[in-house]
């Protein structure tokens, strides 16, 4: 089973990307998409709703592109994971099972802890920094 989509795989790339470059300044979609094997027009969509989020920021014109419009320490990929696809939840709305909501809560709340590394964690990471879950 996949838990997550194609459309979080991607953004979440995408925006590993601009958080790697995030000091180079502005990134063009095309460069994006290369870097990280993503069809550009999805990814032109993907931005378009990480921008209405208030993630990233673009300008236009040939020297233009996109950035992270926070610092790559305030997006989580918890944050992203939830613009995309909306809160994650185990339970539907009709558990009432005191011992399986219990269970259920528990473990949507270890998933999401697990989520909350930062985009800064994850490029420290790819340089080589460790860092602790």
């Amino acid at each position: 089973m996949k838990f997550f989509s194609e459309k979080v795989n991607y953004g979440i790339a995408a925006m590993f990307e601009l958080a790697k470059k995030h000091a180079s300044g502005y990134l063009q979609a095309q460069q994006i998409a290369e870097a990280q094997n993503i069809p550009k027009n999805y990814l032109i969509q993907l931005l378009i709703t990480l921008k209405k989020a208030g993630f990233v920021d673009s300008i236009r014109g040939a020297s233009g592109g996109y950035y992270l419009a926070k610092q790559p320490r305030q997006i989580s990929i918890l944050d992203v994971i939830e613009v995309l696809e909306g809160p994650i939840s185990f339970l539907g709305s009709n558990q009432e099972n005191g011992a399986l909501t219990f269970f259920w809560k528990q473990i949507e709340e270890s998933f999401k802890t697990l989520l909350n590394v930062s985009l800064e964690d994850l490029v420290n990471r790819d340089q080589g920094i460790t860092f602790e879950i």
